[in-house]
């Protein structure tokens, strides 16, 4: 007997709900496997920002895959650290070693095996020091967690986990405290940091920790350590007195529990306070030849007095020194070895490509250089030397310093930063991605810096405050990068100071000096004088518009704040409307016009100013990077945090004018640059993974569904 009607759509119903129950089912049950933290992968690891979101609070999307790890520089070894057993522990600004997931701190076993401490992407860097202590490796440095642990600037590795010391340090008032240095004497552990609490107990920067106790130092003025150097039952360091404005650096040495002030040699000495090291049963310290902070000698302390002065014709910028076992002495600076021999330096050629030495160690008579190294045509990280052979034992890399971001069509635009702290110079670079790699368009070396803005998926341009040449001899403010990544002049003039900003889909320009004066606009290749100065701009204003109303700022840093003028065009002339005092966190003031009023970061707060009044929209829970406009759709804001009010965003959130949201997706670590528009999003910063996705400091998302939400159903047509 044949099915009724009726009961043929009963069954197709039936089995139409059974299929969505499956599907259901399937979508919400994940095969979780059972895993150790020593092999969780990368994307894995526990950290905060990872939390998945509710579909109705996340941003969806697919991230490009391709860009994984390709945009990179070599990382930074800052430290190097011996156990007795041989075991080397290194620290600094690295994501990987030999292709290993570390984030800034390994160990060589005595296998010769790479062991990592699941450390998560932005904690690299963090790590400023370690010692060894009854063969436990204690860490310090500027950290609140390590690998999802909350800590206070020292930990201790028990074997599986990093562990309390203590409650940690801490300033009284709240300010950033960190530990400098770690060292052991006399079986006491020693903290030396800027702190002025540690484990409860007031103390001066520098502290002792034994058998879970304090252990005091004799009272000195000192407000924090800069340096601290160990020789046998002596320290010497270098600190800050304390007081309402720090005084200068000094020097202070400790023997049989008392502090002791070197004499000075005189008012025409300079000395070196950044360093003070350890060798030859003694301490060294640097001088200065000239006011160019160049070093002409070391001074030599072995008993009660600055002896055996070294003069050198070095000339060094940056200076590491360490003494082998076998009384060699080895000094470098930022790209030379030098050995000490009869009371000279003589010039060390290591059979390799040196770039930059970072710092060097030893350990039973091998000499360990860190640095940026080419050996044998590879790059390196890290070499060991017997002072035969010259052997290869690590390489780094890490995320790029992006200092802007922007793209076209779904490929980001990247404008790097490496800046050289010895000459104050920048070396900067603008890369493109394209067709699988990041093509170099431009680099400049400069104290001058420059950004990328891109005002729809379309339209980018490259912007300096001064005038700049790419591939010719002509001098503009401004360049348009094309599709196929070449630059075209949109302005044919140029201006002596400018400066830019995006409102919706339009360029907007102030420019002072030259041929083109006052307020412009770049609309799809049109342009258009807006305004001119009248007598009240300044020549870093920076202009917005919302709304059709044209405003402009102008931050003046005073002690911790932008002392901010707002003006406002009337339609002839400039008004002085108001002035805020907004709190100087990020690196320049964050500031945008959207949805008819101005919209700015004030320390951990976002603010609305509408022409009369600032209102506070909304808190973080730590200080935001960044903030942008996409036209009039969304507000984005990116930084370390991971709420905004009472929401679980991430360390990027959207706003629509109600609702924040985060990424469904999200990068592991914090983000501090933002470019959007209706079509794509670009990130950077310091991550390493958006959700399980390898992208190494940058990051782009195409909108829309990240997987299948509609499922289709064809159903046999039932007809009389």
């Amino acid at each position: 007997m044949l099915p009724s009607r009726s009961s043929l759509w009963r069954m197709l119903l039936l089995f139409v709900v059974l299929q969505l129950v499956i599907l259901g089912l399937m979508r919400r049950s994940p095969v979780v496997a059972a895993q150790s933290p020593a092999v969780l992968s990368a994307s894995q690891q526990f950290n905060p920002s990872m939390r998945p979101l509710p579909k109705a609070q996340s941003i969806t999307g697919t991230w490009d895959s391709e860009l994984a790890n390709k945009l990179n520089i070599p990382g930074t070894i800052t430290d190097l650290v011996f156990a007795d057993d041989g075991r080397l522990t290194i620290m600094g600004k690295f994501n990987y070693l030999n292709g290993q997931f570390v984030n800034g701190l390994a160990t060589l076993n005595q296998q010769g095996v790479w062991q990592s401490y699941g450390l998560h992407a932005q904690e690299s860097g963090t790590v400023a020091t370690a010692t060894y202590y009854h063969n436990q490796l204690y860490v310090g440095g500027r950290f609140k967690h390590l690998a999802g642990t909350p800590l206070n600037g020292i930990a201790r590795w028990n074997g599986t986990s990093f562990e309390q010391v203590g409650t940690g340090v801490s300033y009284e008032n709240g300010d950033p405290a960190g530990i400098n240095q770690l060292g052991v004497m006399s079986d006491t552990l020693y903290l030396a940091g800027n702190f002025n609490h540690f484990n409860n107990r007031l103390t001066p920067g520098i502290i002792g920790w034994r058998n879970q106790q304090v252990i005091n130092l004799p009272s000195h003025p000192i407000a924090d350590v800069r340096q601290m150097a160990l020789v046998d039952n002596r320290m010497m360091i270098t600190h800050v007195y304390p007081g309402k404005e720090q005084y200068p650096l000094s020097y202070a040495f400790l023997q049989n529990n008392q502090w002791i002030e070197p004499p000075w040699l005189g008012p025409i000495q300079r000395y070196n306070f950044d360093w003070v090291f350890a060798g030859n049963n003694g301490f060294y310290r640097p001088m200065y030849a000239d006011s160019n902070r160049t070093i002409s000698q070391l001074q030599f302390w072995q008993t009660d007095d600055w002896t055996n002065s070294i003069p050198t014709s070095l000339n060094l910028n940056y200076m590491s020194l360490t003494q082998l076992a076998n009384q060699q002495t080895y000094v470098s600076d930022s790209q030379y070895l030098h050995q000490l021999t009869s009371d000279a330096w003589q010039l060390v050629n290591l059979p390799m490509q040196i770039r930059q030495i970072n710092t060097l160690a030893n350990h039973n008579n091998i000499l360990y250089l860190a640095g940026d190294f080419t050996l044998n045509g590879q790059p390196s990280s890290l070499v060991r030397w017997d002072g035969t052979q010259l052997e290869s034992l690590a390489t780094t890399i890490r995320y790029a310093n992006v200092a802007s971001l922007g793209g076209q069509q779904g490929r980001p635009i990247a404008l790097t930063s490496d800046f050289n702290p010895l000459t104050s110079w920048s070396d900067q670079t603008l890369f493109s991605w394209h067709n699988q790699s990041w093509q170099p368009l431009l680099r400049k070396i400069t104290t001058e810096s420059f950004e990328v803005l891109s005002v729809d998926d379309q339209t980018s341009y490259f912007a300096a405050e001064t005038p700049i040449t790419t591939t010719d001899t002509i001098k503009r403010n401004l360049w348009q990068i094309q599709p196929d990544v070449s630059f075209s002049d949109p302005l044919s003039q140029s201006a002596t100071i400018s400066t830019w900003s995006i409102s919706g889909t339009q360029l907007l320009g102030k420019l002072y000096g030259g041929s083109l004066e006052g307020v412009i606009k770049l609309d799809q290749g049109n342009m258009s004088n807006l305004a001119d100065h009248g007598g009240i701009l300044g020549w870093f204003d920076k202009v917005l518009m919302t709304d059709n109303q044209l405003y402009a700022v102008e931050p003046s840093g005073e002690r911790g704040y932008w002392h901010t003028y707002f003006k406002r065009w009337n339609g002839t002339s400039w008004q002085q409307i108001d002035t805020v005092g907004i709190a100087d966190s990020q690196k320049s003031l964050q500031i945008v016009g959207w949805r008819g009023s101005l919209y700015f970061l004030d320390h951990n707060q976002l603010c609305r100013f509408n022409g009369t009044d600032c209102q506070v929209v909304a808190t973080f829970d730590q200080v935001p990077n960044v903030l942008v406009a996409d036209d009039n759709n969304f507000l984005y804001v990116g930084g370390p945090f991971e709420h905004v009010d009472n929401v679980a965003t991430g360390t990027l959130a959207r706003w629509d004018g109600t609702t924040w949201q985060g990424l469904n997706q999200p990068a592991n670590g914090e983000i501090t640059q933002i470019s959007a528009n209706d079509q794509h999003l670009y990130i950077a910063g310091k991550f390493t993974h958006v959700g399980a996705t390898p992208s190494l400091g940058v990051a782009a998302l195409r909108f829309g569904a990240s997987e299948v939400e509609t499922y289709l159903f064809y159903l046999p047509q039932v007809v009389r």
